[in-house]
């Protein structure tokens, strides 16, 4: 899975900053604090707020030094 590989890619921590929009339209902005097998966990760097996504739920990434990735 290429998002996949590309998230890992990118590692963890407040310099991951991504961009990600899921399958049913949902945007996320923030920061990768946790990947995992399965899923990863985007941290909202305004609020706070983490929300765990599975990988097959993202339709495109865009992150910091990383091309937009789509599955």
């Amino acid at each position: 899975m290429v998002i996949k590989a590309n998230l890992l890619k990118l590692g963890t921590g407040e310099s991951a900053r991504v961009k990600v929009k899921l399958r049913d339209q949902t945007k996320l902005e923030g920061y990768i604090s946790e990947a995992g097998e399965e899923t990863f966990t985007v941290t909202n760097r305004k609020t706070g707020v983490a929300t765990t996504v599975a990988y097959p739920q993202v339709k495109s990434v865009q992150g910091n030094n990383l091309s937009t990735a789509r599955r």
